[in-house]
This record gives structure tokens, C-alpha cells and sequence, in this order.
């Protein structure tokens, strides 16, 4: 089952509001989370509240097949751990080293921060939707479950939409990585 509440959708508009790269990391980390436990879910044919409290590597790991989705969504979780656990993190030895992984370089402007960390969460996080949709379609819902064929629906017609959003998000990264 695993389908995302629609609260998950209000927190992306709002995280494309924050203007604090930390905390575009940091709330951008939980959302893409609440979206895993969704992927998990719906792999697992069951409501997100039956998927038990797991660590962000053991949900990539449930959620994702692709070893190469799965490695950079590790890579953006240990950002998240450097910005949680260091004071002035983003500016540290660190986390230039995390983010030197992605082959991006790491813009000095808050908004230009903000906008490539929003384009690295918004990937994932319509990737996590993809991946979602696809065990969804794999294994339908048990007849008299709680299901909403309508939220379904709706996510369903994101497909497309996410794809096109990730592709777009792939070309802003790139224009990034060839700015420096």
C-alpha cells in the first residue's frame, strides 16, 4: 500500500520556502524519510504505520534496488549527520568532502546553497515516488483494505510529472557541477 500522505506534499512546498541551507537539509532529510517509509510500505503491501522505526540506511536499502540511487541517498543522509552533529557545518572540511562525492561544487551564497540542496532532495524524494509507484502497481492492495483509489489516482499521474522533475532537476545540477 505505502501511499504518501498528502501532508508529505505540503512539507515539499515548504521546504522550497526555507531560505537556511541547514534547514533545507535538515527538514529536506525528514520528508525524503517520511517518502522511504512510504517505498517501504508499499514493498512491503502494508500502511506506513506497520513499518517499523528503521535507520535511513536500512530504509534506502528496503526502498531502493539500484545500487547507484542507493549510494547517493547514503552520501546525502552522512550530510545531513555532518549539519546534525557539527556547529558551522555546512562551512567544514567535512562536509566539503561529503559533497565533493556528488561532483558538485559547494556555492558561498545562502540562496545558491539552498537552491542546490533543495535540487538534491527534490530528486530524491520524486525518485522515492517513483519507486513507491512501481511496487504499488507490482503488488496491488488485499481486497478490504483501507485503500484510496483516488490518492492513488492522483499520485499515479505524477508519474510522468516526476519524471520530467527529475530530469529537469538533473539539468539544473549539471549546470551547477559546470558553473564553477
Amino acid at each position: 500500500m505505502g501511499v504518501v500522505s498528502p501532508r508529505a506534499f505540503d512539507f515539499v512546498d515548504d521546504l522550497r520556502a526555507l531560505r537556511d541551507p541547514e534547514l533545507v537539509l535538515l527538514k529536506g532529510h525528514v520528508v525524503l524519510e517520511q517518502f522511504l517509509v512510504a517505498v517501504v510500505a508499499a514493498r512491503l503491501n502494508t500502511v506506513e504505520d506497520e513499518v517499523p522505526g528503521l535507520k535511513f540506511g536500512a530504509l534506502v536499502d528496503l526502498a531502493f534496488k539500484n545500487s547507484e540511487e542507493r549510494k547517493y541517498l547514503i552520501w546525502l543522509n552522512e550530510l545531513r549527520n555532518v549539519a546534525a552533529h557539527k556547529f558551522n557545518a555546512l562551512d567544514s572540511l567535512q562536509f566539503s568532502a561529503v559533497l565533493q562525492r556528488f561532483d558538485l561544487p559547494w556555492p558561498k551564497g545562502n540562496l545558491e546553497r539552498c537552491i542546490l540542496l533543495e535540487q538534491l532532495l527534490l530528486r530524491f524524494i520524486d525518485l522515492a515516488l517513483l519507486q513507491m509507484l512501481e511496487y504499488m502497481r507490482s503488488t496491488p492492495p488485499d481486497p478490504g483494505d483501507d485503500f484510496d483509489e483516488e490518492w492513488f489516482g492522483e499520485i499515479e499521474g505524477e508519474s510522468d510529472a516526476a519524471r520530467k522533475r527529475i530530469a529537469e532537476r538533473d539539468a539544473t545540477l549539471a549546470r551547477i557541477r559546470h558553473e564553477e
